[in-house]
């Protein structure tokens, strides 16, 4: 009777080892991919750093130039506005010297 306990205990303690080494190896597999992802993910935090970096000077230039043709097309507006104005004078001039004739 003990031999037959002791012969059960060893293969439960054998197929618990052999699920332990099996389980172990699982976690050994998920840390290598965690490594793997961690090292994806650091990789990824570089590249959009150096995108916001590059990019960032290159926003401001445009947003510069945008606030340049806005100014000017203001300017050009209110010169617009001005010989506009010139011209209703003196087509009401014109219109005044026919009508003297």
């Amino acid at each position: 009777m003990e031999e037959k306990t002791f012969k059960l205990l060893e293969k439960m303690y054998s197929e618990f080892s052999q699920r332990f080494e099996a389980i172990d190896e699982k976690f050994g597999e998920m840390d290598k991919r965690f490594d793997t992802l961690e090292n994806e993910v650091k990789k990824n935090r570089n590249s959009i750093v150096e995108l916001e970096n590059k990019l960032g000077d290159k926003i401001d230039a445009l947003f510069d130039g945008y606030k340049q043709n806005t100014e000017a097309i203001n300017r050009l507006e209110t010169k617009f506005d001005a010989l506009a104005e010139k011209v209703d004078k003196q087509e009401v001039e014109i219109r005044v010297i026919k009508g003297a004739k």
